[in-house]
């Protein structure tokens, strides 16, 4: 399970400023319910005295780590990682958790057509030059109508599946800078807690 759970499990290392005092009765109650059900935290775990936070209040100006996955013990080896990300589009970082499932070969997966890259007119006009080459250097009469729409349903899967990870590395890359240099000013903030830091910030995350 994982999510906003509003409170952190430990005040001095899941909160900037550190907490001072006992331990909060939403802590306490957030950690018997993590060892009654014999829960465990992936990102405390491979990360016991590190501080990153999930969370920042404004009008207290404090980081807190409130956002977190829980996992049964006895899977906890399947974590291949876990992560935190920059605080961007809402005032909470999305948490990041990948695990190795294990290989299921009764699994089968089925490949579907992406059909939002149609609304892209170079994408079209590019599979359609590429629908009139194969008819082009195949249609020769040798082969039965049937023969060619089956070889040319294989070629154009090629085809998609070549133009639909240009596109997402191309995005991903256009995303990749911006948020860098969030993920650079929020770690200066957490560091630093400088004001004018913190407005270069939301200048980043508005834009």
């Amino acid at each position: 399970m994982g999510g906003d759970f509003n409170t952190g499990q430990n005040g001095k290392l899941d909160r900037l400023p550190p907490q001072q005092g006992p331990t909060t009765k939403k802590s306490r109650t957030l950690n018997n319910v993590i060892k009654e059900l014999g829960l465990i935290d992936p990102w405390r775990n491979n990360n016991p005295s590190q501080k990153d936070f999930t969370f920042y209040s404004n009008p207290h100006g404090s980081y807190s780590r409130i956002d977190f996955f829980c996992m049964s013990q006895q899977h906890i080896h399947k974590v291949l990682n876990c992560g935190t990300e920059s605080i961007s589009i809402s005032d909470h970082a999305p948490v990041t958790l990948i695990i190795d499932m294990g290989n299921d070969e009764s699994f089968l997966k089925y490949w579907r057509f992406n059909v939002s890259i149609l609304s892209d007119e170079k994408v079209v006009k590019e599979l359609k030059q590429n629908l009139k080459e194969y008819i082009q250097t195949n249609d020769s009469g040798e082969f039965s109508p049937s023969t060619l729409w089956e070889g040319e349903k294989v070629v154009m899967r090629g085809k998609i599946i070549e133009v639909t990870s240009r596109l997402k590395k191309a995005r991903l890359e256009q995303q990749r800078i911006p948020k860098n240099k969030i993920r650079e000013l929020e770690l200066e903030h957490k560091r630093t807690s400088d004001n004018m830091v913190l407005s270069e910030l939301k200048k980043k995350i508005i834009s």
